[in-house]
């Protein structure tokens, strides 16, 4: 499953599949396989278990850092001057590398379990389909199964229904079960009740005002680049999709974002709009030569992407703008 890293696994099968059936479908039989690099997958996944929870440390005194960097905003008598590096930009940087890291081993972590699933979840899958039907779906009988399921993992494993803490395939795919496929069934039976009463269990933070505006509009970037409030309603939006202002405490929240004059810019960030993508200054690359050089790698065993994010380092851009560079279609003249 080409879940979006980082994101929840629920949040790509909302937004990808139209029906529930559909979803499940996807989940009984998405085995993305063992990277090559890994020979012990229960040797890699405590590895990764250490490394996440190392992680988990660091990011707690990364928050004490941005409260006392936050103290140090509030308290200057005038504002930073665009590009200037104070205490919060700094932080905020830190906390960004450290979010990718932390999605980086989510999704190491979840490659394996897949692969290590894969019997377990075409059986739980089958079952639930078979429970579910077609149109118009009975969502009882699939709960009722995932219920059964779960009961039966436990009672087979012996672990406490709270212990996050097994690789056991059986115990991995009851998580899945639990924190994925049974709210799914609900945001595709009752959406209303599922943004309401479920999605902020999902999410693990307070659906508040102070939550969604955020710190970073109060710094800067290194680069002068506009920064706004607002910009986590924003990720909310564009994660989920619109369905997420039939919870009244963002719809009351996005709301109030309206009367904010940079309220265009909230919009863009959640439609996933992206500056310059279709027009802007040339590229200072020879197209026509990357594309060359491209087609002269050997596809298979990650030779061309490997290529990719070699070639973006070497050009101080993103991997995705040299996937753009690489299109026939992106004719702009070096």
């Amino acid at each position: 499953m080409a879940s979006p890293p980082g994101s929840p696994e629920i949040v790509y099968l909302w937004r990808r599949f139209v029906s529930a059936r559909d979803a499940i479908s996807y989940f009984r039989l998405d085995d993305p396989g063992l990277p090559d690099a890994i020979s012990d997958p229960m040797a890699a996944l405590k590895e990764l278990r250490k490394a996440h929870r190392d992680l988990i440390d660091r990011r707690d005194a990364l928050f004490a850092d941005l409260g006392r960097a936050l103290a140090e905003t509030s308290g200057r008598k005038t504002p930073r001057p665009p590009g200037s590096q104070g205490a919060l930009a700094t932080v905020r940087d830190q906390i960004e590398a450290h979010t990718d890291e932390v999605t980086k081993i989510i999704y190491r972590t979840w490659l394996i379990q897949q692969h290590l699933t894969r019997r377990e979840r075409k059986e739980a899958g089958g079952a639930i389909l078979r429970a579910l039907g077609h149109y118009p779906f009975d969502y009882s009988a699939a709960h009722l199964v995932i219920q059964a399921r779960r009961d039966e993992s436990l009672k087979a494993t012996g672990l406490d229904q709270h212990s996050l803490d097994s690789d056991d395939p059986r115990d991995l795919v009851r998580f899945q079960l639990t924190r994925v496929i049974d709210p799914l069934l609900t945001a595709y039976e009752n959406p209303s009740r599922f943004f309401r009463e479920m999605l902020p269990d999902i999410e693990l933070y307070v659906f508040s005002e102070e939550n969604f505006r955020g710190h970073w509009h109060l710094g800067t970037w290194k680069d002068g680049r506009p920064v706004w409030p607002f910009t986590n309603l924003a990720d909310l939006l564009h994660r989920w999709g619109y369905g997420v202002l039939l919870n009244p405490e963002v719809k009351a929240i996005f709301e109030k974002a309206a009367a904010e004059p940079t309220f265009s810019l909230i919009l863009a960030q959640a439609e996933g709009k992206r500056a310059f993508l279709d027009v802007g200054p040339s590229p200072k690359v020879d197209c026509l030569a990357l594309r060359r050089e491209y087609a002269k790698i050997p596809s298979g065993k990650g030779a061309r992407a490997k290529w990719k994010a070699t070639k973006a380092k070497e050009l101080g851009v993103k991997p995705s703008t040299v996937d753009r560079y690489l299109r026939p279609s992106f004719r702009k003249k070096p």
